[in-house]
């Protein structure tokens, strides 16, 4: 695999500077607005058979796309790694938890390891959406990024982490809307529900996209409210998630109720969520939904939020045989979920 490089900073600082005409210079979060201008905030979600609007990127979903493996085989299984949540945290009191800095970093350069075709990274790149901060994950990524890397937006790659916020310096860097892509037996589905809902029109947009007889892999990072409090097999089905909607703090209810049915009717194989930072699966109407959000984030513990409080990330295989998941924590140790 060819290593995806991007320029430096102060390099295309010292470029512009020198260039006829030229004003004071750009940085690079500048340099993403540029990009970001031509695409439009919050736009309505692409047709199934796209990647959004084009970026010049090259962490761009069409550059990372042009990345993946070739397999003849259309029913190859596909190994890829799930990485939670990786935004070193807001304020200095959430920097306090562990893990270590520079976690994430140690944590990308690990799984290189593993050889995944990808990795599926569920938002929170960056602890607020600003031009210095995604300047510094462009140099991370620079550092120890081998493999195709496909974020999903988070809440904290905004400059505001509640309701409605400017997506622009996200979608400059990595692409905007949601979008699908198929490799092997598999389809991927990757959803923006940063804005703490789903959208009547997205909704339309995912089932199009779970049209398929492939394998369904769906990616979001806040997950919906009717997994509250539901972390074991349920006995009780999703006539009750009506009421968990009521009760649900950091969580998205809007058109969750809806997602649910779709998971179930569509049979899809598995759904990832970060935002939580933790690490915690439910089976909920026949459906195995994984929250994963350890990928260096602190890990700080919060009333009512389940799971396992440690760094780590999911090596996962999805073939004919089903799905298999490995967990691999910075303490060296690895885990494994329940069967569903």
């Amino acid at each position: 695999m060819v290593r995806m490089t991007v320029l430096k900073p102060l390099l295309v600082l010292a470029l512009l500077a020198s260039s006829p005409g030229s004003g004071a210079g750009l940085g690079a979060g500048s340099q993403l607005r540029e990009i970001a201008a031509g695409l439009g905030v919050d736009s309505p979600p692409a047709p199934p058979a796209t990647v959004g609007k084009p970026t010049s990127s090259p962490w761009s979903r069409e550059a990372q796309l042009r990345g993946l493996p070739r397999l003849a085989d259309p029913d190859a299984t596909v190994r890829f790694v799930v990485l939670g949540d990786i935004e070193p945290g807001r304020f200095w009191f959430t920097r306090a938890f562990p893990p270590k800095k520079n976690a994430f970093e140690r944590q990308l350069a690990a799984l290189q390891r593993e050889e995944p075709a990808f990795v599926l990274q569920l938002g929170d790149t960056v602890s607020r959406g600003t031009d210095a901060n995604f300047a510094e994950l462009e140099e991370k990524l620079e550092r120890v990024a081998y493999r195709p890397f496909f974020p999903v937006v988070g809440n904290h790659d905004r400059p505001r982490t509640h309701g409605h916020s400017d997506k622009s310096l996200f979608n400059g860097m990595f692409g905007d809307g949601d979008f699908h892509f198929d490799l092997g037996g598999c389809r991927f589905i990757l959803m923006d529900n940063s804005n703490w809902e789903l959208t009547s029109a997205q909704l339309a947009w995912l089932e199009r996209a779970l049209d398929t007889p492939r394998r369904k892999i769906v990616a979001m990072h806040i997950p919906p409210s009717y997994l509250r409090g539901r972390f074991a097999k349920p006995k009780r089905e999703p006539k009750e998630a009506s009421l968990k909607v009521k009760e649900s703090v950091g969580w998205f209810t809007e058109g969750a109720i809806e997602l649910a049915a779709l998971m179930t009717r569509y049979r899809v194989d598995r759904v990832y969520f970060g935002h939580l930072h933790t690490l915690a699966y439910a089976d909920y109407g026949g459906v195995r939904y994984v929250i994963s959000g350890g990928g260096g984030s602190p890990l700080y513990r919060a009333p009512g939020i389940p799971g396992t409080k440690t760094s780590h990330y999911i090596v996962v295989e999805a073939g004919p045989a089903g799905i298999t998941e490995r967990i691999e924590t910075m303490r060296g140790k690895s885990l494994t979920f329940l069967k569903p």
